[in-house]
């Protein structure tokens, strides 16, 4: 059975549902996604793919990470509020 790349992603995701949560596949990835470098390419990842995604400190351990889609922020943009129409039609897309 031929799929497409999101058949195919989605039997990834579910074969990797199965593996043990103790594994040591399992403890690799967790190691690797728990450091900065992990994180970084998770969300170079998703920008790559048209997300905004914003990383935010607070206090002194605590991290927040905020992501959405590229056209949510177009859409968002097209609805400004400006005095002059000709500046809100400026930025739409």
């Amino acid at each position: 059975m031929d799929l497409d790349a999101r058949g195919r992603r989605l039997r990834a995701a579910l074969a990797a549902a199965l593996v043990p949560h103790n594994a040591p596949e399992v403890q690799l990835v967790r190691r690797w996604l728990d450091s900065w470098s992990g994180v970084g390419l998770v969300l170079a990842g998703m920008a790559h793919r048209g997300y905004d995604v914003q990383l935010t400190a607070y206090a002194a351990r605590d991290w927040r990470a905020t992501w959405r889609a590229a056209i949510e922020r177009l859409v968002a943009r097209r609805f400004t509020t400006e005095s002059d129409p000709v500046e809100a039609n400026a930025v739409a897309p």
